[in-house]
């Protein structure tokens, strides 16, 4: 046999792609060596015994800073430079770089023993002409292998027979791709056949393969593609014959075999090459902002550290070339001119406390504990998937603190992904919960979670599966009837009877005359056109399996309603029909994927060539028989449409009958594609061609409940100015409905629309424009803000044209909330991009399923959900968790506390190196610039690893300012809304619940990592610094310190100093913790202090310690006392003013501090109070950010007048109006007293086409009059108050300062002494409309 096959058509194929060749059989060892494949020996581990120490330590210095500190502890070593021991400076390094080879080791370590276990393990292979078995390791290109059931593959392997006469097996794939779902593999028939006659009924011992097994495979190259494989397949047991082999016939290494006793395959993939190593987690590369922020903050220190050596050093040669004998003893006059750089290099080693080494470790050491108590926190336990928190990424548990926009998946996210069978539709009748239908299509279907759990708890399911996602409840009586008898057909009689036709002569094929033989039709499509495998449990119960719930519950409701799916038999399908078994051959099927939206089946029934259907709505009704009538489609159309804003997830049912020569033409076709480089994307064009001329026969519903607590998490990410988006796949319709169901979107949000598809994409343009013209009335109509719901399709038009791109995210920013239908997982992703890129803003994408991976994979923070859709979304993402609901702790609460907590660490430990580093620059000054240290070398290694090190650790950990906790039942139900003190453990109200996402603008404002912030810090430090390096030198330097006339040495200045230091930085700390444990005070007392004046002790009586014998003395001396003191109650009275001036303020957070800290109830009038002060301020802090007006488009474009006791600024506002009258439209004034006479005064001063917009505000009130007759109006924010504005003679405002547009800032002008300000943004603000008057 030719080795080559075909040589002309392979030389063709190699032109357009590479293809992997290899032999079996006959000497294929041989034949196989020269294309060198890779063994089956898998390593994942970086390191052995040999590489560890050099590869780790390169690992180390690819992070800037260890080469900074490597330099200065070089520097250290030349006596010349530094006056210190260069251990106390290779010390914390070596400490540091230890610590981090330490962590690489032990990970490494179980990477070696998981990569031994692995290739340790035994296989069956075919060598020497007999079965043997052989390690993993050891399996090659072209062996064959024999897989026994619940057997892990070796090797991606193409399957060649199994125990199973009908050549098919199932595999299990969850440790690749997470599905647990089994998904079915098939046999070559021929192959099937051969080896099945040698291989049944025996032992494996006796077992040998066929004759003339011998041959080559042509297949694509290595790929992590887990759903891609092609290629063919020659052997001389069939001379001159290819057989095609695709994913369907391949065996992935890491899946398991089940349902069959065993398997034979053919390796064509192994080791690095397999696609489970192929898609091996490289590791995330996700760094916070706050991290980004920490490295130029540690960029400026070092600025600042060379600009003060530089200083000294040259102070350092003015002394040293005007002096002459005074310092002959420090320096020659020869040893002027090089002293500028040895001054400036031992200035560098003594101020290199101000970046600190430690930070690195003692950030590492709070995050992996802020995620070992995430990981152990109660709440986010999900007793109905036995799941707790897990966090894969702890270097981003403070960006949790910082999002500003959610992206969600509907199906598994923010529903159950628990698949129920509703509603049939066949023909013109309607089959099951038939409150589903006639609805009035006003009413807007909104299901708050109290009505959802009343519902569940009538829900009687006569069948649950857990593991495939269904439950069955469907029962209609007209429908059993209609299905009881098989033999007679006693029916309703169609109207118009269907018939179908062939294309070519107009022949009649097939005819449905009744609705029985309708229904019988639909359940024989729903039994036939999946992807689902039977699974037999061991107490006979049947189950499916399937690619997804949705699937799953199709077939399941057919088998319930008597025509049930029993296996593949070869190309047979077996059906069991009310009792009776019915074969119908499988000619072919064209799978479902996310681009194509619909599968399709060719059957053989009873001799008439069927080709079934089921898909998306919009995508069948495509495909539909244009010159014949479709008696079904409107009935089916409005039915899909009540169902829709029902939430239920639709499937068209449609059927062709297909000729013989018909479809004789079409295997022509698929057979042509055997062998070619792009096998899959020809079929999928081929099945574009034929999936056509169908006549549409009915339609199915399935509902997918909305997961416990999403609406009012929602609801509370909306209140913490959280923008949320739906990205799904469903129909418009459902998405829009679920959106209002889980508060997305509310009845009082104005909806605006961008539909379309690729045939009117020159539309889009249009619609952009008219939705920028809509959007100023929207704003005043709707109180709520704007919600915007696109499709896919025209998604794909907008993110493909830059000018497009950019009106779409100029739209978004008005809106509040986003959904997204219809979209593909790449539009996910690329949505997840242009927010997070063009915007600028901090991202979370949260999903259960593999179409989630790429957003996940793209946000900043990925959140997998446990679901029933496998595993992937959890493997691709950086935290995971049980339900949706815990979403709400996990940001809010974690994530604020965490931003916080990560926050002021770094600043604690910039200040205290400030605090601890700045006495070293002034000492310069005293020692003449001489290079010497006013601290010990071991004083100053021990202060950052040792001394302060874990106080500020534990308070990072465990820090709370407003302690909320909520109780749940065993069950997972929530027994009783309440807040619960973690410091004191007592109850309160759920008040502050309520209110706490409105504390949640700390993180996404930045409000404490700010440069400013970072600059007081450190001017702080600096000045606690020198206050206790003066009074130190001060009083030390005055007096004896005892009786026997000892005075104070440069050691006993320096313990004094340190001293103080070490007490004052641990005040500070513990003045501003707000939550004390048992920890706090270990690490205060025991570890800080305790470790310090244990040192302070040993180096007393350690004859090699500088400061041998001092601190005996010093002890004794009531100098030492008063130093300490007088440094310690000075900065820290100056703290207490400081703590007491930010901790007086009337703000919302402290008042909630208040509230919780003495156990008192939250006054709901108060907390509203001081809500609105805090969104006041946030305005007026976007105001100082943003100088210039913003202006979006050509919205906003209306202004109101603001004037002041009662006197209208008419002329100028008139003379506004003259410059530009479509923009000065409205006008808004004060008066002491509002009546009818003052503002029909008022009106009549005015044009009258400006009446609708005229608004009056009453002194000290909260309420509004609109137009003319003064009817009150519903409670606004009280910052339109006028004694908000006092100070401001005039404002002239949009008319978006009367809506809620969370994502616009505000900003002003100066024009004409008329302040002029835009896009205010006034939460829990409504304004009652014209017609409501």
């Amino acid at each position: 046999m030719s080795q080559n096959g075909n040589p002309q058509r392979r030389m063709s194929h190699q032109s357009e792609i590479k293809e992997r060749k290899l032999f079996y059989g006959d000497n294929y060892q041989l034949n196989n060596k020269t294309f060198k494949f890779v063994s089956n020996f898998v390593k994942t581990s970086k390191y052995n015994i040999i590489t560890f120490l050099p590869k780790s330590i390169l690992i180390q210095f690819k992070k800037y800073a260890n080469w900074y500190f490597l330099f200065t502890a070089i520097l250290q070593c030349f006596p010349i430079i530094s006056t210190q021991n260069p251990a106390s400076a290779i010390a914390p390094l070596v400490f540091v770089i230890a610590l981090s080879m330490l962590r690489e080791g032990l990970e490494d370590i179980k990477r070696h023993k998981s990569d031994n276990e692995m290739n340790s393990s035994e296989c069956i292979i075919w060598r020497n002409n007999q079965w043997t078995k052989m390690k993993w390791a050891n399996v090659i290109v072209g062996d064959i292998i024999y897989v026994q059931e619940n057997e892990i593959i070796a090797a991606d392997t193409i399957i060649l027979c199994s125990s199973l006469q009908t050549g098919q097996a199932f595999i299990e794939t969850s440790s690749l791709d997470g599905e647990k779902n089994l998904k079915p593999r098939m046999t070559i028939p021929e192959f099937q056949n051969k080896f099945f006659e040698i291989a049944n009924n025996i032992t494996i011992e006796k077992q040998v393969l066929p004759k003339n097994f011998n041959g080559q495979v042509s297949c694509s190259m290595p790929n992590p593609q887990l759903h891609f494989f092609e290629g063919c397949i020659q052997t001389d047991m069939f001379p001159n014959q290819k057989f095609s082999v695709n994913i369907k016939n391949l065996l992935l290494r890491g899946s398991r075999i089940k349902n069959n006793e065993w398997a034979m395959g053919l390796v064509v993939y192994t080791g690095q090459d397999t696609k489970i190593m192929k898609n091996a987690d490289q590791g995330r590369n996700k760094f916070s902002c706050i991290d980004h922020k920490c490295n130029s903050y540690i960029m400026y220190l070092l600025i600042l550290q060379f600009l003060l050596c530089f200083s000294v050093s040259i102070l350092n040669v003015i002394i040293c070339r005007n002096t002459n004998n005074l310092t002959i003893y420090l320096s020659s006059e020869t040893e002027c001119n090089t002293s500028f750089i040895y001054t400036f290099l031992s200035y560098l080693l003594l101020l290199n406390t101000l970046i600190p080494i430690s930070l690195i470790v003692s950030l590492e050491f709070v995050k992996v504990g802020q995620g070992y108590y995430m990981e152990k926190d109660k709440e986010l336990y999900s007793i109905f998937n036995d799941k707790p928190l897990k966090v894969f990424s702890c270097g981003l548990n403070e960006e949790l603190g910082q999002i500003q926009h959610v992206f969600s998946d509907k199906t598994g996210t923010l529903t159950c992904n628990k698949m129920e069978f509703k509603m049939l539709i066949c023909g013109k009748e309607t089959y099951g919960d038939y409150n589903l239908i006639d609805l009035n299509p006003q009413i807007v279907f909104e299901r708050n979670q109290k009505t959802a759990e009343k519902a569940n708890r009538m829900r009687t399911p006569t069948y649950t599966d857990e593991k495939s996602g269904v439950e069955y409840c469907f029962r209609d009586v007209n429908l059993e009837n209609l299905l009881k008898d098989q033999e007679n057909d006693t029916s309703e009689i169609l109207q118009i009877p269907i018939q179908f036709q062939c294309l070519q002569n107009n022949q009649k094929l097939y005819e449905l005359n009744t609705q029985k033989q309708l229904a019988n039709e639909l359940l024989m499509l729903l039994s036939t056109c999946h992807e689902c495998v039977l699974q037999q449990g061991k107490d006979g119960r049947k189950s499916y399996q399937g690619p997804s719930p949705d699937e799953i519950s199709l077939v399941d409701a057919a088998n319930h309603m008597g025509y049930s799916f029993s296996g593949l038999d070869q190309k047979q399908m077996v059906l069991n029909i009310k009792g009776k078994e019915k074969r119908v051959e499988l000619l072919h099927s064209f799978e479902f994927d996310s681009d194509r939206k619909r599968m399709s089946v060719i059957v053989r029934d009873q001799g008439i060539i069927k080709m079934y259907v089921k898909g998306a709505d919009s995508i069948i009704k495509a495909r539909l028989k244009k010159n014949v009538e479709q008696p079904y489609l409107s009935n089916i159309d409005k039915s899909l449409e009540q169902f829709s804003q029902k939430g239920l997830r639709t499937l068209c049912l449609a059927v062709r009958i297909i000729s013989e020569q018909e479809y004789q033409d079409i295997l022509s076709k698929v057979q042509s594609t055997v062998g070619m480089p792009n096998q899959e994307k020809e079929l999928k064009a081929i099945a574009e061609n034929i999936e056509k001329e169908f006549i549409l026969l009915g339609a199915t519903a399935v509902e997918d409940r909305l997961q416990d607590n999403v609406p009012a998490v929602l609801r509370d990410f909306l209140k913490a100015n959280i923008n949320v988006w739906m990205l799904t796949g469903d129909k418009l319709e459902t998405a829009e409905n679920i959106g209002r169901s889980c508060n997305l979107v509310t009845s009082s949000m104005g909806v605006m629309y961008i539909r379309g598809s690729h045939s009117i994409h020159n539309k889009i343009d249009d619609q952009l424009k008219n939705l920028f013209i809509q959007i100023p009335n929207l704003l005043q109509q709707h109180k709520d803000g704007l919600s915007l719901i696109v499709e896919g399709e025209s998604l794909t038009w907008i993110l493909g044209d830059d000018q497009r791109k950019d009106s779409f995210l100029k739209l978004i920013s008005e809106c509040k909330s986003v959904i997204c239908c219809r979209v593909t997982p790449k539009q996910k992703a690329d949505v997840v991009k242009l927010v997070k890129e063009k915007l600028n803003k901090i991202t979370l994408a949260i999903g259960d399923g593999a179409n989630d991976v790429n957003m996940i994979q793209e946000a900043h923070i990925g959140v997998g959900i446990y679901g029933n859709e496998g595993m992937r979304a959890v493997q691709a993402s950086d935290y995971a968790i049980g339900q949706f609901q815990f979403l709400w702790k996990l940001v809010l609460y974690h994530g604020r506390l965490n931003y916080i907590r990560v926050a002021e660490c770094i600043l604690y430990f910039f200040y205290k190196n400030f605090v601890f580093t700045f006495p070293q620059f002034f000492f310069a000054f005293f020692a003449l610039y001489s290079g010497q240290s006013i601290f010990d070398d071991w004083y100053i290694t021990l202060y950052n690893c040792i001394f302060t090190f874990w106080p500020v650790v534990i308070k990072s950990v465990y820090e709370e300012d407003v302690y909320y906790r909520k109780k749940r039942s065993i069950h997972g139900e929530e027994k009783e809304e309440k807040v619960v003190m973690s410091k004191i453990g007592n109850e309160d109200n759920d008040i502050i619940q309520q209110f706490y996402p409105k504390l949640y603008y700390i993180g996404q404002a930045n409000h404490i990592f700010q440069f400013t912030r970072f600059v007081k810090w450190g001017f702080l430090g600096t000045f606690q610094g020198a206050l206790c390096f003066f009074f130190t030198i001060f009083i030390t330097n005055e007096g004896f310190l005892d009786s026997q006339g000892n005075v104070a040495d440069i050691w006993a200045t320096s313990i004094s100093l340190y001293t103080s230091i070490i007490i004052l930085v641990n005040l500070k700390l513990a003045l501003n913790t707000q939550m004390w444990t048992i920890w706090n005070w270990v690490a205060f007392i025991f570890t800080s202090i305790g470790l310090y004046f244990a040192y302070i002790w040993l180096s007393d009586i350690w004859t090699l310690s500088g400061t041998y014998l001092t601190a005996s003395t010093l002890f004794s001396s009531s100098q030492f006392y008063l130093c300490v003191s007088l440094n310690i109650l000075t900065c820290f009275a100056f703290d207490c003013l400081l703590l007491a001036g930010k901790s007086s303020k009337d703000s919302l957070l402290n008042y909630l501090k208040r509230v919780t800290r003495h156990q008192k109830e939250a006054e709901v009038s108060k907390i509203i109070e001081l809500q609105d002060r805090l969104q006041m301020q946030l305005l007026n802090e976007r105001n100082i950010k943003n100088k210039s007006l913003k202006k979006i488009g050509d919205i906003n474009q209306d202004v109101i007048c603001y004037a002041e006791n009662g006197i209208p600024m008419q002329q100028s506002f008139n003379n506004n109006r003259e410059k530009d009258p479509s923009r000065y439209t409205s006008f808004l004034c004060q008066h002491g007293d509002v009546n009818q006479i003052n503002f029909d005064e008022l009106r009549s001063s005015q044009q009258k086409d400006i009446d609708k917009n005229y608004f009056a505000i009453q002194e000290n009130s909260s309420r509004i009059n609109i137009r003319t007759n003064l009817m009150q109006g519903s409670n606004i924010s009280p910052t339109l108050k006028p004694s908000n504005f006092l100070g401001q003679n005039k404002l002239i405002v949009s008319n978006s300062f009367l809506s809620k547009t969370s994502e616009q800032v505000l900003t002003s002008q100066d024009d004409n002494n008329v302040k002029i300000a835009n896009s205010f943004d006034m939460n829990n603000q409504q304004i009652i409309k014209d017609e409501d008057l």
